[in-house]
């Protein structure tokens, strides 16, 4: 047993668990007894803070994201941990393995109203609840160690996701007696669950006899860090690789099996190739709205007459939706090496893919829609423009982050990635203004790569403060924006769906407000440009990329600025839906 204040206790116990930063929100005065630990201490822990609790949130999830790795978060209590609400649901639902050591009043005071509490004894960590693995509320040194032991165990395990633990304020101040930190690999699993053999043969049946098989990889492959696996059985049997946006890049989009993103935001290519498969082996989807096209059987799925392999890590989300012909439950990467083992046995293999010269005329379709719109004598900056010069200039290693709107859909359905963590989108919630902390998290997780930033100008109001922490810690991130006055995502939807927007345009007697955010960066002394020529977009993004430090490109874009059809209608409720030929 040692004295020590409650602080130095929590670095002592992330220090054994190899954490090399802390995600911190503005400091308040019931947390920053954890800065102060670390400076006194000489820790190696790095603390990096944001200018607003949102942007931390989402930092440390685009730490986590791009590392593979769990990401340590910190607010003050309750107005920092209100403001961190979206990203914490957002890595909720992206099962993202954030802990988020935050602080309530000190316990002394709970129940008499000390500043910042929710009565009646500071419950602020229970509107955590339904967005958390799990939560606690600690005042109790002796607890310290376990309950932050459970955190990480819970953040990592099964199903990734977030979890929170609240400590009083005093605690973290106080001298008390700890005892010794417990080793991290003693509890937290160093296993991966494996599906029942039975049921992995049988999936390996079902795959080999299909006609026109078609595997859909989601989020849960790219969280296993499946890439290997997938490529090995999508080659052995010749099948070809269709992704959701959260999994896009768990298999190289260059690659002749690779079809790209299905669903309302996808590509046509996917979409058609899917809806013909008679055999659906998924994993790691959850089936969403927007990869159903909210789950309408006329449009990309059809549960029967095809039959569906789902494998996920929850069993709960097995037969959800779909009837299943073949049910997995297990982690992705573990369960198909045991599937490719068995083809090892077998000697299995499966030479040709049957939709092969479907797939080939559909890409080329598809890519002459992409020229089409690209070759065009507009002097305005289009959309495709950008993702056409992001993809030009960009690397393989390089990271592209998006977060709501057309800066999720647009590179989801356009870019071309080769690896995990090359586009990292907020598919979970779809908060704007994800995309800055995603950028300077993933930045962080890779100081070598290339990072680029793209969001909307909507977005960008919730995080323009992300241009200070860029330039406090010497990040050289590339902040694209896509700037034309308007949330054009939701915009888009109303002209369709109900024929004029509504409060979704910017115009000051009927002329289009723009903000200039180039001089908005200048205010935070970060180096930029706006651009407002198609002409003049290469240039502008090869000088941002090649810049030592951040930059930031403010392209201005029509409203109207079109991209490919995807072949399927997203179905609103109320508004009819459309239709394709397949």
């Amino acid at each position: 047993m040692s004295q020590k204040r409650g602080s130095e206790a929590v670095i002592d116990y992330l220090e054994q668990a190899s954490i090399d930063q802390i995600f911190f929100g503005p400091i308040g005065h019931t947390n920053f007894e954890l800065w102060h630990a670390l400076e006194e201490t000489d820790s190696p822990i790095r603390p990096i803070e944001a200018r607003n609790e949102f942007v931390a949130g989402y930092m440390a999830a685009g730490y986590a994201k791009a590392s593979g790795e769990p990401a340590v978060l910190s607010a003050h209590t309750t107005p920092g941990l209100g403001n961190m609400v979206a990203p914490m649901a957002s890595a909720y639902v992206n099962a993202t393995p954030v802990v988020n050591i935050s602080s309530t009043p000190p316990a002394k005071w709970w129940g008499r109203s000390p500043h910042h509490e929710i009565p009646p004894y500071s419950e602020t960590h229970e509107i955590y609840a339904p967005i958390t693995k799990a939560k606690w509320k600690v005042n109790d040194p002796g607890r310290v160690f376990e309950v932050l032991s459970n955190a990480f165990s819970q953040a990592v395990t099964g199903k990734p996701g977030p979890t929170l633990v609240a400590l009083a304020a005093d605690l973290l101040g106080e001298y008390d007696e700890y005892g010794e930190i417990p080793a991290y690999s003693t509890h937290v699993p160093q296993t991966r669950s494996i599906a029942e053999p039975d049921a992995v043969a049988d999936a390996l049946e079902a795959l080999v006899d299909a006609e026109k098989p078609v595997i859909l990889a989601g989020g849960g492959a790219k969280i296993s860090r499946a890439q290997d696996s997938i490529a090995n059985v999508a080659e052995r049997l010749s099948i070809p690789v269709a992704t959701t946006d959260s999994g896009k890049g768990v298999f190289p989009e260059t690659h002749e099996l690779s079809v790209g993103v299905v669903g309302a935001a996808g590509s046509r290519v996917a979409n058609r190739i899917v809806a013909d498969a008679d055999l659906v082996f998924a994993i790691g989807t959850r089936f969403k709205e927007l990869t159903t096209a909210a789950w309408n059987d006329k449009e990309i799925f059809s549960f029967p007459p095809q039959r569906l392999i789902q494998l996920d890590i929850n069993g709960a989300e097995i037969g959800k939706y779909y009837p299943v012909a073949v049910a997995l439950v297990g982690d992705a990467d573990g369960t198909l090496c045991a599937l490719a083992s068995i083809l090892d046995e077998r000697d299995l293999s499966r030479s040709t893919c049957p939709q092969r010269a479907r797939i080939d005329d559909l890409k080329s379709d598809w890519q002459a829609e992409f020229h089409a719109l690209v070759d065009h004598d507009n002097a305005q900056v289009q959309v495709v423009d950008i993702v056409s010069s992001l993809q030009d200039i960009l690397g393989p290693d390089a990271i592209l982050t998006g977060g709501s709107g057309r800066n999720k859909s647009v590179p989801a359905q356009l870019y071309n990635v080769h690896n995990p963590e090359s586009l990292l989108l907020d598919t979970g919630v779809g908060t704007m203004g994800a995309s800055p902390g995603y950028a300077i998290g993933a930045q962080i997780a890779h100081p070598d790569r290339d990072v680029v930033c793209i969001e909307g100008d909507g977005g960008m109001h919730l995080s323009a403060s992300a241009f200070a922490t860029a330039r406090e810690y010497d990040l050289p991130i590339t902040f694209v924006i896509f700037n034309d006055s308007a949330y054009t995502g939701i915009a888009s939807l109303q002209k369709a769906y109900v024929g004029e927007s509504m409060g979704t345009e910017f115009d000051i007697d009927s002329k289009r407000y723009d903000v200039d955010f180039s001089k908005m960066a200048e205010a935070y002394g970060v180096s930029s440009t706006q651009v407002t020529e198609s002409e003049k977009l290469h240039s502008a993004l090869e000088t941002a990329i090649a810049h030592d430090g951040p930059y930031v490109v403010d392209v201005i874009l029509p409203r109207e600025s079109p991209s490919p059809n995807p072949g399927v209608d997203w179905g609103l409720p109320g508004r009819g839906s459309g239709t394709w030929e397949r």
